[in-house]
């Protein structure tokens, strides 16, 4: 494959983690690609090591062995606070626990990330609003997220996620608690910002719906990826 196309790539990846008085394998040499302008939809059985997958390739969790390269960012070669720099810019994060700020409208929600890089809020509720456009949720924007449905909490959610251009989208279970209509359009949003060359939008799912959304589909069973389909 041409290194051009690649988003990303983890390379026989490892992680142990605690438990009792000894080590549990939870990544057992994961291999592992994503493509710039695709979505890549990760599935597998609870417990299979998902979630983890999903921490190392965030930078939110050291691993053990092998690599994970990240456009052009080689993870093991960062320091701590090279890690916090790199998620900063380059990382959105959409969790099935949306935890957006309850005191906060959904347009402060959305600026949030923007504040973290040094824009001035007057900057950052700027482009706070263009998202909300975007989003077709303008009229929603000085509502407190109790106030909105839960497919508006989830494009507030995304518009948090996106609003500093990353390049690398990571979304556990965007769906969970969606009803299949609700689902469809944050897939058809999700979707559409993918489009970008630069991108690459990563899902995490048991949500059989949205499969159809996926450009790659990996499979992971008991912490390694089983199998790796493209091109739908």
């Amino acid at each position: 494959m041409d290194n051009d196309e690649l988003a990303f790539e983890m390379l026989n990846v490892t992680k142990k983690v605690p438990s009792g008085d000894s080590y549990m394998d939870v990544l057992k040499g994961v291999d592992l690609i994503g493509k710039k302008g695709k979505i890549l939809i990760i599935t597998g059985p609870s417990g299979c090591g998902k979630t983890t997958l999903l921490s190392v390739l965030a930078g939110t969790l050291h691993f053990d062995g092998g690599e994970v390269n990240i456009f052009e960012h080689s993870l093991q070669n960062l320091s701590d606070p090279e890690l916090t720099e790199f998620r900063k810019k380059n990382v959105g994060f959409i969790f099935q626990q949306l935890h957006l700020i309850g005191t906060l409208n959904c347009q402060k929600n959305i600026a949030v990330p923007l504040l973290l890089n040094g824009y001035t809020l007057k900057e950052a509720l700027q482009k706070s609003n263009e998202m909300l456009h975007l989003l077709g949720l303008k009229e929603r924007k000085y509502m407190q997220p109790s106030r909105l449905s839960g497919g508006e909490q989830q494009k507030v959610a995304i518009g948090r996620a996106l609003i500093h251009n990353p390049k690398l989208l990571i979304c556990d279970e965007p769906t969970a608690s969606l009803d299949a209509k609700s689902g469809s359009k944050i897939m058809e949003i999700l979707r559409k910002i993918t489009r970008s060359p630069e991108r690459c939008v990563v899902v995490v799912t048991h949500d059989n719906r949205i499969m159809e959304y996926a450009d790659c589909i990996a499979t992971m069973e008991d912490g390694i990826i089983v199998d790796y389909q493209e091109n739908f």
